[in-house]
């Protein structure tokens, strides 16, 4: 979650205050496929594991510049992601740690945010013939009680990446907030 994020982040508490939903990029609740589990969350796992590299690009709303490292930490039991972006002169950086919940046959990732945001989603979609994974928030430390954050990786290929992250404050659909497009650099 960049600086961006935490502007839409903190435009969703005021929607949520305010009362009234955002209006671009809903996605009725009700379009949404089922969990899927075992098989699948170990491919994902996999194919997740194979972005370790550096990646650079940029980041929307605004022009953010973004740079993103992955490496295999821990004996490669986890996966670690740090991301830093730049934007309208603000620095932003954020830790992600993916592992496999063996108990739940579930991929997990955490977020530590400079913000003072954690997160944490589970990969809940595979699309795409495995290229996308959708993960949907279950914990968001620091937000407002009900606030529900969903992240969007696609593998475009073997060198490019894209992200969207969406957000709803308790009892609204989720709403596009930014979107973020980087390409290998090592």
């Amino acid at each position: 979650m960049n600086r961006l994020h935490v502007r839409c982040m903190a435009a969703g508490v005021v929607v949520c205050a305010a009362g009234y939903a955002p209006a671009r990029s809903q996605v009725p609740q009700s379009d949404k496929p089922g969990p899927i589990a075992g098989e699948e969350q170990e491919a994902a796992w996999t194919r997740l594991k194979a972005l370790v590299g550096v990646r650079k690009g940029t980041g929307e709303p605004g022009s953010a510049r973004v740079e993103q490292r992955y490496r295999l930490i821990l004996q490669d039991n986890f996966l670690h992601a740090q991301t830093s972006s730049v934007s309208e002169g603000d620095t932003h950086e954020d830790w992600e740690i993916l592992s496999v919940d063996r108990s739940r046959q579930k991929v997990v990732l955490r977020q530590f945010v400079s913000e003072g945001f954690i997160n944490q989603y589970v990969l809940d979609q595979v699309e795409d013939g495995g290229r996308s994974m959708v993960f949907v928030s279950e914990a968001c430390e620091n937000a407002p009680p009900g606030f529900r954050a969903r992240q969007t990786l696609t593998i475009e290929d073997d060198d490019r990446i894209s992200q969207r992250l969406e957000l709803a404050p308790a009892g609204r659909q989720f709403s596009q907030c930014s979107a973020t497009t980087l390409a290998r650099s090592d």
